[in-house]
């Protein structure tokens, strides 16, 4: 009577238990054992959620022992296939899980054979762990617990498990900081095996090394085979082929993994990760791999439908010209000072009244002398300088420059004309630079976008230029096999991108007021710098962060960017050999709307420093 009253009770376990779980809900211990956990509710447990990307699979029934058990085994279906769940003989109170064959897929020692990731519920000494197994040729992550008989309420006197395999849901994000400008990931989540959206996790077997005191992995993706060195912390040195060859990878960023401590107070960084574009076989891709607890957790997203500009390898591209632009003339020729990072026009050149292809010359009428009153930092401030008169459309002005009072600007009947200086012209053997810059009539409306180089600032003899179109000339260098668009830094930096992208001048944010600040992880000094860029009146900011989702904000301190191309600096050495930093010298390419305006935002960083363009569409 009773024996058919357990097998009532079993049979209605295992009809009613939901198979597609819900969201476990958790908190993250980082103060057991010195380890960081995600901790789940054992609520959550009991009624078979775990993550979103798992479903459940219900227990079928229990076994008092087996072979390679200790105590009581719980027995679940997968597929056809049979499994076996339950603690070591050994009294490791490691969890261990065995198919229909005797084949030991997770036990104490598994480490030494694949990848495993761990979590933990709120008994804490019972946890869990996450790994990928294969049965009759496919396939599977799972994730395994133990749950204590008492709190189970279905057994007696035996322990009840939890199974779980994971689908094509939703997957989970990890957790991510800025700590000290670096992207940090949570070690919790790293742990358990999450990252980003759009990455799927690689499982590796473990290959031991006789060279070496640690391990290397073995990993698949789409029939390529390829290594992970694991005692190596010199990132170039961790991809291989089978062969031991080293695989050509181009790194992208590099990451760090926080745990939080006692109080909420974050820790410093730990551990290490990188992201690198990789040829595997026929498929781009981009690989996340990374270590904290001695074990490598890797992440692969497939690339190979991204957009690739097509263009020649050369060593410098040739500036296109539209018709507009050639009506303009011909441009000056220029060298570029990589040590610097600036462009350096022919003296020449510019004396024939040639500068950009896209800006027109304008011839000088006249000199005049004036005394010239001009208040700076407070004080009042007069030179005497020559300067220069011109008639352009409806505008007569005059212009000036003075090493004491810098230029000076102003027109005949007092419109309210401003000059706004947006970057420099250097012209060789000259002593004073020229500028680029901005006519702006009351605050707000840019008459024209000007070019003023000084010639003689005792004869008061000066070039100017005005814009005539949108700007015609290609800083790119090439693009790579992965899709990668390489952009010369002296360009990027002298106002060139792409034709029809307009660079935007940015101002330095300090973070004065931490508390209200939009980037919160930032100290308060001068190297940790917030972009103040404002675009038709709509005010957005570039911060330090790495991660290109996280860096572009408006002023409420929402993310707005939805980075889709990688785009890169790239400079030369003192041999012109091709040099640049992946982890510092990079940058992205995207759409976004800036107030009522949708356009495509182009984003440089280099370091500190921030280079922006903007085409609306």
């Amino acid at each position: 009577m009773k024996k058919s009253f357990f097998k009532i009770i079993l049979f209605t376990f295992v009809t009613v238990l939901p198979v597609f779980a819900g969201e476990a809900k958790y908190t993250r211990d980082y103060e057991t054992l010195g380890f960081p956990f995600r901790l789940y509710e054992n609520s959550d447990y009991l009624t078979g959620n775990y993550r979103s990307n798992f479903v459940s699979i219900p227990q079928s029934r229990m076994l008092n022992h087996k072979d390679g058990f200790r105590w009581k085994v719980g027995v679940f279906e997968l597929d056809g296939n049979t499994l076996y769940v339950g603690y070591s003989e050994a009294g490791s109170g490691a969890l261990q899980l065995f198919d229909e064959n005797g084949k030991m897929w997770i036990s104490r020692d598994s480490y030494k054979e694949r990848e495993e990731s761990y979590f933990k519920y709120n008994d804490l000494i019972p946890g869990g762990v996450v790994t990928q197994i294969e049965l009759k040729g496919k396939k599977y992550t799972v994730a395994i617990a133990g749950i204590s008989s008492n709190k189970a309420g279905i057994y007696s006197d035996s322990e009840g498990f939890r199974m779980w395999v994971e689908n094509n849901a939703p997957k989970d994000t990890a957790a991510s900081k800025t700590i000290e400008k670096t992207l940090c990931y949570d070690a919790a989540d790293i742990c358990e095996g999450i990252f980003k959206p759009g990455y799927t996790r690689l499982w590796g077997e473990v290959i031991e090394s006789p060279e070496n005191e640690g391990f290397i992995y073995k990993y698949s993706y789409k029939g390529f085979d390829f290594l992970i060195n694991g005692n190596t912390n010199d990132g170039s040195e961790f991809l291989r082929n089978t062969d031991g060859t080293k695989l050509p990878a181009d790194f992208v960023s590099a990451f760090y993994m926080y745990i939080t401590l006692s109080g909420g107070k974050i820790s410093e960084r730990v551990g290490v990760g990188v992201e690198a574009d990789v040829q595997l076989g026929d498929n781009k891709v981009r690989l996340a791999f990374c270590q904290y607890d001695g074990n490598k957790r890797v992440w692969v997203k497939d690339t190979s439908g991204y957009p690739v500009i097509q263009q020649k390898n050369t060593n410098q591209a040739k500036a296109k010209k539209s018709s507009k632009a050639k009506s303009s003339g011909k441009a000056a020729k220029f060298t570029k000072d990589y040590e610097n990072w600036r462009r350096v026009y022919s003296k020449s050149d510019i004396l024939k009244g040639l500068y950009k292809s896209n800006y027109k010359y304008i011839p000088q009428n006249n000199t005049k002398e004036y005394i010239v009153a001009k208040t700076i930092q407070g004080a009042e401030k007069e030179a005497q300088v020559k300067a220069a008169l011109y008639n352009y459309k409806d505008y007569s002005f005059t212009l000036s420059y003075n090493p004491v009072i810098r230029w000076t600007l102003f027109t005949e009947n007092n419109l309210g004309l401003v000059i706004n200086r947006t970057s420099t012209i250097h012209v060789e053997d000259s002593e004073y630079d020229g500028i680029e810059a901005e006519l702006i009539l009351n605050g707000k409306t840019v008459v024209e976008k000007l070019a003023i180089i000084p010639v003689d600032i005792e004869k008061g003899e000066y070039r100017l230029f005005v814009k005539t179109g949108p700007d015609e000339e290609l800083a790119t260098n090439y693009t790579d096999s992965f899709g990668i668009e390489y952009y010369d830094c002296v360009d990027v930096y002298s106002g060139v991108y792409k034709p029809g992208f307009e660079f935007l001048e940015n101002y330095y944010c300090f973070d004065g007021d931490k508390a209200n600040a939009l980037y919160p992880d930032l100290a308060s000094t001068e190297n940790d710098i917030v972009y103040d860029f404002v675009y038709k009146d709509f005010n957005f900011f570039v911060g330090p962060a790495q991660d290109p989702m996280n860096y572009v904000k408006d002023s409420e301190g929402n993310v707005i960017f939805n980075p889709e191309t990688q785009i890169r600096y790239i400079t030369y050495d003192e041999n012109k050999k091709p040099s640049y930093e992946p982890w510092q010298s990079y940058g992205w390419e995207g759409k976004v709307k800036l107030g009522d305006n949708e356009v495509i935002l182009a984003v440089f960083k280099w370091n500190h420093a921030v280079a922006v363009y903007v085409k609306e569409l």
